[in-house]
């Protein structure tokens, strides 16, 4: 089987981020160890960091438990995305300026407005 690049860099980092998490390649913090991987490949690329609020712990930890028992990232991306904008837009209300709306992968198109 060949290697696929993910030329997105939301999309690459994503993947990191659940491929380290689902690999558990440490004893303990592959969670934690693979979101600041995830965030270093999206600030090389000029994107902002990644943050999950604590309020949204328990809808994390029940998506990333559907993420390891389907292997399909679909709805974690779409999570990942909603905490990027969700943040954005909180700065952009302070700023005057709030993001859109939708992110276009390369092969779905995901909402995150609720």
């Amino acid at each position: 089987m060949g290697t696929q690049k993910v030329s997105n860099p939301f999309e690459r980092a994503t993947a990191f981020f659940l491929f380290g998490s689902l690999q558990q390649f440490y004893f303990d913090g592959n969670q934690r160890t693979s979101r600041a991987m995830m965030n270093g490949v999206l600030m090389t690329q000029g994107l902002d960091a990644v943050s999950i609020p604590a309020v949204r712990a328990t809808e994390f930890n029940s998506r990333m438990i559907d993420f390891y028992t389907s292997l399909d990232a679909t709805e974690m991306m779409a999570f990942v995305f909603d905490c990027i904008l969700k943040f954005r837009r909180s700065v952009g209300l302070i700023l005057g300026f709030p993001p859109s709306g939708t992110y276009q992968t390369s092969s779905t198109s995901v909402s995150a407005t609720r």
